[in-house]
């Protein structure tokens, strides 16, 4: 487990692509509410089964292009595995439309067996400031780790 900072309050994150909620379940282990957002509503209901019994979950159906939830509404915008879907043109402008001043957004994958000195659990990982003048500094993953690191 990482090591929590102290006086740091947990954040509120949006997992977009959520899946089955294999990060939703890191980010909960964290202590962030999470808000898991996921169009197949078969793999939603995977994650509501897994991880439905945690109060700090809110699951919602949508999509990253036009995402369920109002403006300013999260401290973080996070996705594993899911990025390749997105339509990076209209993610940006929204995922800008629902972080927080000072908000951040982390996209991670799991390393393929083939990607040299990357072990097939690390994930590459990368912040990305969704509009001109936006700041996404803080680095929520590792490279060695897909915990959500405050």
């Amino acid at each position: 487990m990482v090591p929590e900072p102290a006086g740091l309050a947990p954040l509120r994150v949006a997992d977009v692509g959520a899946g089955t909620g294999k990060l939703t379940a890191v980010v909960l282990a964290l202590g962030h509410e999470v808000v898991a957002v996921e169009p197949d509503e078969d793999m939603l209901a995977r994650l509501r089964g897994r991880l439905g019994g945690d109060d700090r979950l809110s699951t919602a159906s949508g999509t990253a292009e036009d995402l369920p939830l109002p403006d300013e509404a999260v401290d973080a915008v996070v996705c594993r595995q899911a990025w390749h879907w997105f339509d990076e043109a209209v993610v940006g402008p929204e995922f800008a439309r629902v972080l927080r001043p000072g908000g951040v957004t982390a996209a991670c994958r799991s390393a393929h067996p083939w990607t040299p000195a990357i072990s097939s659990r690390s994930v590459i990982c990368r912040t990305w400031p969704p509009e001109p003048g936006m700041t996404s500094t803080k680095v929520l993953f590792t490279a060695t780790s897909s915990r959500l690191a405050r």
